[in-house]
């Protein structure tokens, strides 16, 4: 569905929108008709997104490079060789009852495994085994491919909301982690490894907020500072170089 989609658009067949998108192909795409019509919907949008953010790089390239972005490109083909995208189910295509997902599945793909299989269930059930999911509030389902020892693999993935309680830090004990996020000029100047050294630092600053969420709820605080204020610094100090 992604690469049928992205061939109009790069062929200028239609706009680098969801719905148009969505519009030109449901008469004529089986991918799109196998899959429920919000999850089409979500591949579509997340495409449209894509060529947005291109577009709004060609109109104002220094906005984004005040952030650190040197350039955005133009979402391209997915290879068929490798694991499908992610399918998400929002609230409107799946339902809870006690352990078990009850998933939409669209009119086309029934009549395939009627036809196929020699059955046509009203719904995908997926059994957990466990039995307070309702009490997790899931935002969204998703079905991720991943690759294992050279074959293709799915995972169910449950999108949930939680409340963070406060808790207050306890006790003055404290653990420091450094990690170095500079990049020399001399580095940058090196094109075909700044892709590598960005990714590098994004999921450092991901790892850091991964850290003050979980560990928020246990009381223990996280501040996160300036490397130019790591050297002979009391990591204690309330104001020392807190970005």
């Amino acid at each position: 569905l992604w690469n049928q989609a992205n061939y109009l658009v790069k062929n200028r067949l239609a706009k680098p929108d969801y719905r148009d998108l969505y519009n030109k192909l449901k008469d004529t795409s089986l991918h799109l008709r196998s899959l429920q019509s919000r999850s089409a919907q979500i591949v579509l949008d997340e495409l449209s997104r894509g060529w947005s953010n291109f577009f709004k790089f060609l109109g104002n390239p220094e906005k984004f490079k005040k952030k650190g972005i040197e350039t955005v490109r133009p979402p391209g083909y997915v290879n068929p060789k490798t694991p499908h995208r992610v399918v998400t189910w929002d609230k409107t295509g799946f339902k809870i009852e006690g352990s078990r997902i009850r998933l939409s599945i669209s009119k086309s793909l029934k009549g395939y495994l009627l036809k196929k299989f020699g059955f046509s269930p009203e719904y995908l059930w997926i059994e957990t085994g466990y039995k307070d999911l309702k009490k997790l509030k899931p935002l969204n389902i998703q079905v991720v491919p991943y690759k294992a020892y050279g074959h293709i693999s799915f995972k169910m993935v449950v999108v949930y909301e939680k409340e963070v309680p406060e808790v207050k830090p306890i006790g003055n004990k404290i653990l420091a982690i450094l990690y170095v996020i500079h990049l020399t000029s001399y580095v940058l100047r090196l094109t075909s490894h700044v892709s590598r050294l960005t990714s590098y630092v994004s999921r450092l600053m991901s790892y850091a907020l991964y850290l003050t969420y979980k560990l928020k709820e246990v009381g223990i605080e996280v501040r996160l500072i300036d490397e130019s204020y790591t050297s002979v610094t009391d990591s204690c100090d309330e104001g020392a170089g807190v970005t």
